[in-house]
C-alpha cells in the first residue's frame, strides 16, 4: 500500500532549524537497504507517522565523527502503557540511528554487539522527538563505540545509550 510521509508533523521550530540548515544533509529514509522493520512495517498513521534523517559531516575537536539526527513523529500505536511509548521501541530507534551513522562513517557493514540504554523519563505519545548519534572515540580495528540520545528538541533527554558495534569481516 502506498503511503506518503507525514512530514507536516515536523513543523516545530526546532525541527525546522535542522531541516533548513544547509550543514545537515537530508538522507533517504525509505531506501531499500534500510531497516525494513523501521521503514516499512512500523511506518503507519498510528506508529511512525513521520521519519526524516539528517547527517552532518562536520566534526568538532571533541568528536571523531559526524552526527546523525533523526526527527520522528511517534503515534500511540507504539505504546507499552497507555500514552507512553514502549521502551523496546526506543531501543529500536537507537539501533536504527546508530547504524545510519555507521553507514556514513565506516567503510564496511557493522552489527550491534551491545546497547546499554538509560531511560530518564517517559516519551508520552503522540510525540515529536529527535534521536542524535555520534562516535565518542575513533574506531579501533573492527570495533566502534557510538553514543546516542532521544530528546524533546528543547534540551530534555528521554533516554540515552552507549553502544558497541562490530564491523563484519569481509571474508564471511
Amino acid at each position: 500500500m502506498t503511503r506518503s510521509e507525514a512530514l507536516s508533523d515536523l513543523v516545530k521550530p526546532w525541527c525546522k532549524k535542522v531541516m533548513d540548515d544547509p550543514q545537515w544533509e537530508r538522507l533517504s529514509t525509505r531506501a531499500k537497504s534500510s531497516n525494513a522493520l523501521f521503514t516499512e512495517t512500523l511506518w503507519t498513521d498510528e506508529t511512525i507517522c513521520a521519519h526524516q534523517s539528517f547527517y552532518r559531516s562536520q566534526r568538532s575537536e571533541n568528536l571523531p565523527s559526524g552526527e546523525i539526527r533523526v526527527l520522528l513523529s511517534l503515534g500511540s500505536g507504539l505504546d507499552g502503557h497507555p500514552g507512553i511509548c514502549h521502551g523496546g521501541f526506543l531501543s529500536l530507534i537507537f539501533d536504527d540511528t546508530i547504524h545510519e551513522l555507521a553507514a556514513k562513517e565506516l567503510p564496511t557493514l557493522a552489527v550491534t554487539v551491545s546497547l546499554t540504554v538509560t531511560f530518564r523519563q517517559p516519551v508520552r505519545t503522540p510525540a515529536l522527538v529527535v534521536c542524535r548519534a555520534w562516535m565518542e572515540k575513533v574506531p579501533v580495528g573492527r570495533k566502534a563505540w557510538i553514543e546516542s540520545t532521544i530528546e524533546d528538541g528543547k534540551g530534555g533527554v528521554f533516554a540515552s545509550v552507549a553502544s558497541f558495534i562490530l564491523k563484519i569481516k569481509e571474508n564471511i
